[in-house]
């Protein structure tokens, strides 16, 4: 039986708004390499939660993503619009995890380096159990 991978959602406390509501999960080698690639589009509310990770890449993609970098605590680090296909995100220090977002997000979130994030993992019974019961917080430290 394969592992399904993980959803979150990723709301900013700070602005009060979803960043993502639908988030796939790179958690390991494997996902964190293939990443984005292959796919045509971000749809809105969807996004790729790579953890860990402090420097992405855009070789091999086919459109525009935006970037939030975050730290262990969930606080926001650097943002990136707008960035093109068969380019280099920045290394962020101290980054543990990065979200890809559909280009766009982050002008309209108003999100900037310092909002708080918080992430709540879908269970995977509430998949699996006709949408019941809540989300749990992922395995990502809050931030109180």
């Amino acid at each position: 039986m394969s592992r399904a991978r993980a959803t979150y959602s990723v709301y900013n406390c700070t602005r009060g708004v979803y960043l993502a509501e639908r988030a796939a999960a790179a958690e390991t080698y494997a996902t964190r390499l293939r990443g984005l690639l292959g796919k045509e589009e971000l749809k809105p509310g969807e996004g790729l939660l790579i953890r860990p990770c402090s420097c992405i890449h855009m070789w091999g993609m086919r459109f525009a993503i935006d970037a939030v970098y975050v730290s262990r605590q969930n606080r926001v680090l650097a943002c990136i619009s707008q960035l093109k296909p068969w380019r280099l995100g920045p290394y962020v220090r101290g980054a543990d995890w990065v979200l890809e977002l559909p280009a766009g997000r982050l002008e309209a979130t108003h999100t900037m380096g310092g909002d708080l994030l918080s992430v709540t993992e879908e269970r995977r019974e509430k998949r699996e159990a006709g949408r019941e019961g809540k989300g749990k917080e992922a395995g990502l430290k809050q931030d109180r």
